[in-house]
């Protein structure tokens, strides 16, 4: 069977040769022209000046098609049938390649090589992820037959596997640096060409840890600790907020399954607290402090009208919000995390951190309070509610439904907090070092969100800054966004 594909490759290149012997002149593929990196040692004096530089334009002429052509990509980013034919046509039918494609790497002719890029990825279109990263010519001479011998040395990072068990491509995780050593021949009677007879895996290793950067975007959804106090009950403030993020995490120890995690982020956030029927108690120090709110005072001939303030007694808040739009919070991230694989190639990443969050000052937002209750004068000896209903003018002081004053600019101070997060993400492998990362977050407040402040209070302020007890924040994530290699 082996013998028989020999001879069918062998006719597909003979087939090929006839149609066209000069790869270069095709104007179906471009190859970009100096492209590539490459670097000579000094040539041996018995090679002239001329023609010195005639084999440097052949070895970069060579080398820039293998660094088109050996990751059999089209513009698409399937396989490339053209790339395949010129990859075949730099070696010799007898040339050596090592496949580096394959856990063990092993060593194979040209013609098994190229059998095996198309029966692997031209069947799936799919191509190599691959980058070429410079070439070094070692050194030339003339062989007893008066061709050149060049050795040269290629160094590729490579992010592909082939997986013989599964019969499937793989992306690595992390890429690997090959050094691919070469000896190409250049007859010259051949002014214009060259061909490999050799070209094996020198080196082959992990690329040394690597930082990977994360932008990305967040939309949260959360709630304030918040509490009872002051006339409030189990008020829990609730939060929606979208942002951006950007982290950066680098691999710890010799299989980086553990990595250090640093972030930033940015979220614009607006929070709403709704006490409807969740107070009752003293509220006028949430209207107007000029006293506007009744003007009933008690004098010797009974109940009037007057100038001074009352004291509001509240038997139920009807309907009570308050909206606080676009908070800035400001936070960073440092902690560790542990990378688990999930299939041959998807990571599952599970980071833990401590999260410094900075809330910047607000002057944004509103209130609107109704309530039903009783307006009393502020007087010592103004009777109480038993007696103004046994004497049938406790109406005289009802309100029903009463809308209280409205806040058009609530404010709040600036103030910083830290949290506890857990963030596990996905990473989804889409080209060469880089890829698709998405996952959630939950972060729990260790202290407060906003300052508190009980004994400065402020019609204009915030009800969770004046009112309520705590407002640690608890926050759940979504987060998409990719990552790359760096």
């Amino acid at each position: 069977m082996q013998a028989i594909r020999k001879i069918i490759y062998i006719a597909l290149a003979l087939m090929i040769m006839f149609l066209s012997t000069d790869l270069t002149g095709q104007e179906q593929l471009k190859v970009p022209k100096a492209s590539v990196t490459m670097d000579f040692i000094p040539f041996p004096k018995e090679i002239k000046n001329e023609q010195q530089q005639k084999i440097k334009d052949i070895l970069r002429d060579l080398i820039n098609k293998y660094a088109f052509s050996s990751d059999f990509a089209n513009d698409r980013g399937g396989f490339s049938k053209e790339k395949h034919l010129m990859f075949s046509g730099l070696f010799t039918n007898d040339a050596k390649l090592t496949n580096y494609l394959l856990k063990k790497p092993v060593e194979i002719e040209t013609y098994n090589y190229t059998t095996f890029i198309w029966d692997h990825f031209e069947k799936t279109n799919k191509s190599i992820d691959q980058k070429f990263i410079g070439a070094t010519v070692e050194s030339v001479e003339i062989n007893p037959s008066g061709n050149y011998l060049c050795k040269v040395v290629i160094e590729i990072d490579n992010h592909m596997r082939y997986d013989e068990k599964t019969s499937k491509t793989l992306i690595l995780p992390k890429s690997e640096r090959i050094v691919l050593f070469g000896i190409l021949i250049i007859e010259p009677s051949e002014e214009k060409s060259g061909k490999f007879i050799q070209l094996r895996v020198k080196e082959r290793e992990v690329q040394a840890a690597s930082f990977q950067l994360n932008p990305g975007l967040t939309y949260g959804l959360g709630r304030l600790s918040g509490g009872s106090a002051n006339g409030f009950e189990n008020v829990k403030p609730s939060t929606a907020a979208s942002g951006i993020h950007l982290d950066l995490s680098r691999g710890i120890g010799k299989n980086e399954k553990l990595h250090l995690w640093l972030g930033v982020g940015w979220q614009y956030a607006n929070i709403t607290t709704d006490f409807s029927g969740k107070y009752s108690g003293d509220i006028s120090t949430l209207a107007d402090p000029n006293g506007t709110i009744s003007k009933h005072y008690f004098q010797s001939n009974g109940i009037v009208e007057g100038p001074e303030a009352a004291i509001i007694r509240v038997d139920s808040i009807v309907s009570g919000i308050e909206k606080i739009k676009g908070v800035s919070l400001i936070s960073g991230v440092v902690g560790i995390g542990y990378n688990l694989a999930i299939s041959a190639k998807n990571t599952l990443s599970i980071n833990l951190g401590i999260m410094p969050v900075y809330m910047t000052g607000v002057a944004i937002g509103s209130r609107e309070v109704s309530y039903s209750g009783f307006n009393l004068p502020d007087k010592k000896n103004f009777p109480d509610v038993d007696e103004l209903q046994s004497e049938n003018v406790l109406n005289d002081f009802t309100v029903t439904d009463q809308q209280l004053d409205i806040v058009d600019k609530i404010t709040a101070n600036s103030n910083f907090s830290l949290s506890a997060i857990i963030a596990p993400s996905i990473r989804i492998p889409v080209g060469f070092k880089w890829g698709i990362q998405a996952g959630a977050s939950y972060s729990i407040g260790l202290n407060d969100l906003f300052s508190h402040n009980s004994l400065n209070r402020d019609l204009k302020n915030s009800i969770v800054q004046d009112y309520l007890p705590t407002s640690k924040h608890g926050q759940f994530q979504v987060r998409a966004g990719v990552y790359l290699q760096l």
